[in-house]
């Protein structure tokens, strides 16, 4: 596959997420070698990229955080990166830039021009997705947080799906005499048939059918604002919507992700959701775009699970449209609902549950097997690959 060289082609690509680094590698292996007049620009707040579906794990056991984070610098050395917040997407193919200078936002905004754009923002999750803006920073985060599991005596959760559930897993394989509490609206867990009984044979006691009220709590409790990680956390009382009292030195919200500060919203909001999740027809572009595409979390897709399953559909469509789009061709590729997907929830090192959904309706299918983290890591640790100079 061969493009002109003689014309430069900007692609610009904002978060450096699981489905960006997806698509670059499926770009890579599409055009066999990557074309040198093809200019990669990489936009994140961030200077790292986190495989923050293993967080459950490393916020326990944080020696692994190393093997699923890396600068983005050395994944692409051959790309242009700008560590900084894209602000905005403007009229005239340009993306407003705030850079990063020695720790703080440079008051003086950049316009980066593109050929084609990709938004690949994501979901925030506190805590489970980084919110420090160099590794080191995250690095630390996480260290302190797993030595205030470490020293909680009881440890309250509030949400009953998958990052709950995974979670609690890992703390009680690693402290299996720490008190722990699930507080959640569902009647059950996730695959409850499988979970409920797993937890509760281990002493986590499950409160089902009950929300905790945290509209006067401290945003974020005892997560993000950390003291001397060594002093014991002291006890504090929550409550619920029933009227329960639970004391608990430790909190986990864990009720779901929410989206950032879009890139359209200034200039461009009717491509956004009341949400603020991207609009995208099923070629993947961006509502009212030709050239802009966007993928992952961030992207408005009913009836499909934002897990990363569903990416590689996804990716390959954007994959396939820049390519043709670049070549002077049609782009033609189309993101279909993703068809129902297995889903694997491990808890701890050693067992897990396999979720098997066909067409229709949802019937989990429980299965226990050893070492499931060990390939989840291997195939979550990011990679660099052989893009040219």
């Amino acid at each position: 596959m061969s493009v002109n060289p003689a014309e430069p082609v900007n692609l610009v690509i904002i978060g450096v997420s699981f489905s960006a680094r997806g698509l670059l590698e499926t770009l890579n292996k599409k055009f066999k070698k990557f074309p040198k007049n093809l200019q990669v620009t990489l936009i994140d707040r961030r200077d790292y990229f986190e495989g923050s579906t293993c967080s459950p794990r490393y916020l326990v056991d944080p020696p692994l955080f190393d093997i699923v984070t890396k600068h983005i610098k050395d994944m692409y050395p051959s790309f242009n990166f700008i560590h900084g917040k894209a602000d905005s997407v403007l009229p005239g193919n340009l993306v407003r830039v705030f850079r990063y200078q020695d720790g703080r936002l440079s008051d003086v905004a950049e316009e980066i021009p593109y050929d084609y754009l990709v938004v690949s923002t994501g979901s925030q999750y506190k805590v489970f997705k980084g919110f420090h803006e160099t590794l080191a920073q995250r690095r630390e985060e996480v260290h302190q947080f797993s030595q205030k599991v470490r020293n909680a005596q009881h440890i309250l959760i509030a949400g009953g799906g998958s990052v709950a559930v995974e979670l609690v897993g890992e703390v009680i394989d690693m402290y299996p005499k720490k008190q722990i509490t699930i507080v959640h609206s569902g009647k059950s867990l996730l695959a409850g048939k499988y979970s409920v009984p797993f937890l509760k044979a281990r002493g986590v006691n499950i409160v089902s059918d009950t929300k905790l009220v945290l509209d006067d709590v401290r945003e974020p409790d005892n997560i993000i604002q950390l003291n001397n990680a060594n002093e014991p956390l002291p006890m504090q009382v929550y409550r619920t919507d029933k009227g329960q009292e639970i004391q608990a030195d430790l909190l986990f919200n864990c009720t779901g992700y929410r989206m950032p500060e879009s890139v359209f919203q200034q200039h461009f909001p009717d491509s956004l959701t009341a949400t603020h999740e991207i609009k995208v027809q099923p070629s993947l572009k961006v509502v009212g775009f030709e050239n802009v595409f966007a993928l992952g979390d961030a992207i408005h897709a009913p009836g499909t699970a934002k897990i990363a399953a569903n990416l590689p559909k996804q990716v390959n469509a954007v994959a396939d449209n820049i390519i043709a789009s670049i070549k002077g061709k049609k782009a033609t590729a189309r993101f279909i609902k993703a068809m129902p997907t297995p889903g694997l929830v491990t808890i701890g090192r050693t067992y897990g549950i396999l979720m098997a959904m066909p067409v229709f309706g949802y019937v989990p299918h429980g299965a226990h097997w050893s070492k499931l983290k060990t390939g989840f890591f291997e195939k979550s640790a990011p990679k660099s690959p052989e893009f040219p100079v």
